[in-house]
């Protein structure tokens, strides 16, 4: 048996990711900032980049495995690259957790280790990579941006640290 632990998804079957790209999108039309907590560190990783990995792992050894993008990044840190790559102009504003507000606790560090993938010679890209190719994909397949109402998908969202304080 193989068990794999996963954090911080995006690609084609995650929604709330899709959302909150959607929702970086219309927020960066509509504001000229948005605040974003900086204290909280994950990895994110593609689901085509897990799917490549999964295929790696069906030969190994039974365990239990890390699998993430390499490196890792702060919320902040993962708006700004997304908004970058948008080629936007949004200001987008560093808060600590605290700061923000935020009604449920959430880990401050989340990082997983990749250490026993890479025993295994098994390498993943970095989180930027993985992200770069899903929007980019994204924009030009999946993504239809118009007529998504903004206050619908920041109600969804108003618990993740995420989003503009109006």
């Amino acid at each position: 048996m193989k068990i794999l632990q996963l954090l911080e998804l995006h690609g084609y079957t995650d929604m709330e990711v899709k959302i909150l790209l959607i929702l970086l999108k219309k927020l960066s039309d509509q504001l000229g900032e948005i605040r974003v907590v900086n204290d909280q560190y994950g990895c994110p990783t593609y689901t085509k980049d897990l799917g490549i990995v999964i295929k790696e792992l069906i030969t190994r050894p039974p365990g239990i495995y890390h699998v993430t993008n390499s490196g890792s990044c702060s919320w902040f840190e993962f708006a700004r690259e997304i908004i970058k790559l948008l080629k936007k102009q949004t200001k987008i504003i560093p808060v600590s957790t605290e700061e923000y507000g935020l009604k449920t606790r959430r880990p401050l560090y989340s990082v997983l280790s990749n250490k026993k993938l890479n025993s295994f010679d098994i390498k993943t890209r970095n989180w930027k990579e993985g992200l770069q190719e899903y929007l980019k994909r994204s924009v030009q397949t999946r993504m239809k941006i118009e007529g998504v109402k903004s206050k619908k998908l920041i109600k969804h969202f108003d618990d993740r640290g995420f989003l503009p304080k109006y």
